[in-house]
């Protein structure tokens, strides 16, 4: 899954269960590094009905420092 901001801020993160994701996170200071860490990420979509929900929970951490623990559930339908 993939989360993308744009504007001032501007973010590029990918998700996937267990895994880690370099990334930048652009201010308009200037750039930084990041690390996602997927902690979970639990999908269940029903493509027919445009539906479903997503949970992900992920660790952002900068230069190896924990920056945070964050969680994203979604829920959607038609």
């Amino acid at each position: 899954i993939h989360l993308v901001r744009s504007g001032a801020q501007k973010t590029h993160f990918r998700f996937a269960n267990g895994s880690e994701h370099l990334t930048h996170y652009q201010t308009e200071y200037g750039r930084i590094a990041l690390r996602v860490v997927t902690n979970r990420l639990d999908a269940d979509l029903n493509l027919a009905a445009i539906a479903g929900h997503v949970e992900i929970r992920y660790q952002l951490l900068m230069q190896d420092q924990l920056i945070g623990n964050y969680q994203i559930q979604l829920q959607f339908g038609a």
